[in-house]
């Protein structure tokens, strides 16, 4: 890059990999730098070396289309940090746009965050972890907007899922209110389910002017 402060947008098609985004901008991490086990054998590093970060990147934009061509998400980071052991990422700051026509399309903002590989039945995925002030927004065709509050929650963007396990606020323009100890919710369909757990109980507000 020119300068230490750059913005890149790459059109990848899937979720980009860890190696796809290295080898575009020489080594970059963001949600998707991924080196399998194998691909590079390096010395070990001195201790005091172990846990700085093996590539870095600031004020990064990355786009992502899906097979079809059709525009999958936007996510824009102040800064990400690759650690090759673990293959792990932690980001500064995302913001990621979701995009799911004929929806509107949804925004996640975080103040912090970190992208691994996890195993599942069929493989592998990447998750997500994102924690601080966590909002899930959506803004509808006549400028309704839906907002979900919570401290953290796991994004599983392939499937375009999203799980928390904490306590969370939904608030709709109206100023209605939900509570509830948990949730998931599906980008694609737009379904957010609740729960409750012993000690939190769905609980629902509804301002007296939803019955004008």
């Amino acid at each position: 890059m020119a300068n230490d402060r750059g913005r890149l947008t790459r059109r990848l098609v899937g979720w980009p990999r860890w190696a796809a985004i290295a080898v575009a901008i020489g080594a970059f991490v963001a949600l998707t730098l991924y080196i399998g086990p194998g691909d590079i054998r390096a010395p070990s590093l001195p201790p005091e070396l172990a846990r700085q970060p093996d590539a870095y990147l600031e004020d990064a934009t990355i786009t992502q289309f899906r097979a079809d061509g059709t525009l999958h998400y936007r996510m824009r980071i102040d800064q990400a940090t690759y650690f090759d052991q673990g293959g792990t990422a932690q980001l500064a700051r995302p913001v990621v746009d979701f995009f799911a026509p004929p929806s509107p399309p949804w925004r996640i903002e975080a103040a912090a965050g970190e992208v691994r590989q996890v195993a599942t039945d069929e493989g592998t995925e990447e998750r997500a972890d994102l924690a601080g002030d966590v909002v899930l927004s959506q803004v509808a065709a006549d400028g309704a907007r839906m907002e979900l509050r919570t401290p953290a929650l796991r994004l599983y963007p392939s499937r375009e899922l999203i799980r928390g396990s904490q306590p969370v606020m939904i608030e709709r323009g109206s100023g209605n209110r939900t509570t509830a100890a948990g949730f998931e919710a599906d980008l694609a369909s737009g379904r957010i389910r609740l729960f409750s757990d012993a000690d939190r109980r769905v609980a629902i507000v509804v301002q007296p002017t939803e019955f004008d």
